[in-house]
């Protein structure tokens, strides 16, 4: 893993292939999706970020501009002039949302949310990080507004400026879709693709064929096709 200085702290950058052409760059949420590799060409560069506190070491800010600018830091520093294909995962797509280097070209967004009134997911973290990781309530708060016995709803901007393709849940599942109907409403109508997944929230792991139409997708807007 390498820590790259960002105006907010040093972010947690690590690249597990490289490669000529477009790179692949995958930000993590709350936990790494197994297998993801998988689906991207062996030719290609693929890179990771993870989210600060929860992986990487502290930020001054954890607000989804804050880390979204330490991101788009990270690529200016170290794919300056290459064409990058964004795939952001659940928190992750949140902040792909925000992204505004120019390199990025493509950003296929895996159940984002643009607000953070979700019930299921407060249940989720309750009884789980905010047991185990008490290091993290100030993370949960700037990011989510959780606390344990309530949600401060945070609202999230969607301010990439690339080409994007967003895969929604759409089914019955143990975890349960994030992206709601208001979510797609608006990510379509600011000229998003958004389709929608037989599974809920674990869309690579449910549904992966409908995960492998985007990474295509988003791959061939990375080698200079047209999104579409």
């Amino acid at each position: 893993m390498d820590l790259v200085p960002t105006s907010h702290g040093l972010a947690a950058l690590s690249i597990s292939r490289e490669g000529p052409g477009a790179v692949v760059l995958v930000l993590h949420g709350l936990g790494r999706t197994p297998g993801i590799e998988a689906f991207f060409p062996a030719e290609l560069t693929v890179a990771h970020l993870e989210l600060p506190a929860y992986v990487g070491p502290t930020f001054d800010r954890y607000d989804q501009a804050a880390i979204a600018e330490a991101y788009d830091e990270v690529i200016a520093a170290r794919f300056a002039g290459r064409r990058v294909v964004v795939v952001g995962i659940s928190l992750g797509a949140v902040i792909g949302l925000a992204l505004r280097a120019r390199e990025v070209v493509a950003l296929l967004a895996v159940e984002p949310f643009l607000d953070s009134d979700r019930p299921a997911l407060h249940a989720r973290i309750r009884d789980t990080l905010m047991v185990h990781r008490p290091d993290l309530s100030g993370f949960l708060d700037a990011l989510l507004g959780f606390h344990p016995d309530r949600i401060e709803r945070r609202a999230y901007e969607v301010r990439c400026a690339a080409a994007m393709w967003v895969i929604a849940g759409g089914a019955d599942s143990a975890l349960i879709s994030l992206t709601t109907p208001e979510d797609r409403g608006r990510l379509d109508e600011l000229g998003a693709v958004v389709v929608e997944a037989g599974a809920g929230h674990d869309v690579v792991g449910e549904d992966p064929a409908t995960f492998e139409l985007g990474v295509a997708w988003a791959l061939a807007v990375g080698r200079g096709g047209q999104p579409g």
